[in-house]
């Protein structure tokens, strides 16, 4: 579809995420339907959050949404790149059993966008429980002289605070209570499934507007290497260059894995960047290759 042409939502797809229809696998191409909407949607903010990445939520029951779908979510989280640097640290902190419980990627992550569900369409800040970088970051954050009250100030007068129960809440219950308890919350906006402007192109201008209001929320809790307040920049960089390096250091004896020339052969590691790239002698031959084609002996 193209975006002149958006046709908006109606009744009907908000009644597939009803309770007697979330477990139903004859709903999934209709689903897939509104999942394109989602996407068309996405393809609208992404100039507006070009540093994040984009997806939606699966349309059908399965493993990862405990066999059902009571809602989907089009979500903007950081880069996949950006994903992988933090990758290790977050699954050091979520137990095996927090994943089977929430498997969902977005929930590791801060993230910003729309959901709709049985009764409405939500654009809206998610930090979920989940997001333990992110959520360190936001605490670490408020104890700062100043930031505490910039935060108050850049949630919009007229966003709703939910709790994890989706439970409106005040501001000062979620300061107070809620992120000292480390509990997910949401800020956002709701558009009930009734309203006219759900099935008008007038709806894109609207999700854009809310989505302008609450970025300055999104971007304040989500930790990069400029937003840093857990000191992980030195971490992460040891970390990136540990596994670009695959875990080798000068003087290892190695076996090449994959080259042309010396695929099978021995090698010793004489040096090796922060890059990944070793310097290796073979037969007497120096020549350099990338880490990863090597394994040690």
């Amino acid at each position: 579809m193209l975006f002149g042409e958006f046709i908006g939502f109606n009744l009907n797809d908000f009644e597939l995420y009803a309770e007697n229809k979330q477990t139903l696998a004859l709903f999934n191409s209709k689903r897939f339907l509104v999942a394109k909407k989602l996407e068309e949607i996405g393809e609208k903010l992404s100039s507006n959050l070009n540093e994040s990445s984009y997806d939606v939520s699966p349309s059908s029951p399965s493993v990862w949404n405990h066999n059902k779908v009571s809602n989907q979510v089009l979500y903007f989280i950081r880069k996949e790149s950006e994903q992988k640097k933090l990758e290790s640290f977050i699954t050091k902190e979520v137990s095996i059993k927090g994943y089977i419980e929430d498997p969902a990627i977005y929930h590791n992550h801060v993230m910003i966008g729309t959901k709709i569900s049985e009764n409405d369409l939500s654009i809206y800040v998610h930090l979920n429980n989940n997001a333990i970088i992110d959520y360190k970051n936001l605490i670490n954050k408020l104890d700062y002289d100043g930031h505490n009250t910039e935060f108050s100030e850049i949630i919009p007068n007229d966003a709703r605070v939910l709790d994890e129960n989706l439970n409106e809440i005040s501001l000062e219950v979620l300061k107070n209570e809620k992120i000292k308890n480390k509990e997910s919350f949401s800020i956002g906006y709701s558009i009930a499934k009734t309203d006219e402007i759900l099935n008008s192109e007038e709806l894109l201008t609207k999700i854009e507007e809310y989505i302008e209001s609450l970025k300055p929320i999104f971007d304040f809790i989500q930790w990069n290497s400029v937003n840093d307040y857990i000191e992980m920049n030195k971490v992460v960089k040891e970390t990136v260059i540990k596994v670009k390096q695959a875990g080798l250091k000068v003087g290892d004896e190695v076996l090449v894995r994959d080259d042309f020339l010396f695929a099978g052969k021995r090698a010793i590691i004489s040096k090796i960047t922060k890059s990944g790239t070793a310097s290796i002698t073979v037969n007497g031959i120096h020549t350099k290759i990338d880490a990863s084609k090597l394994s040690k002996v």
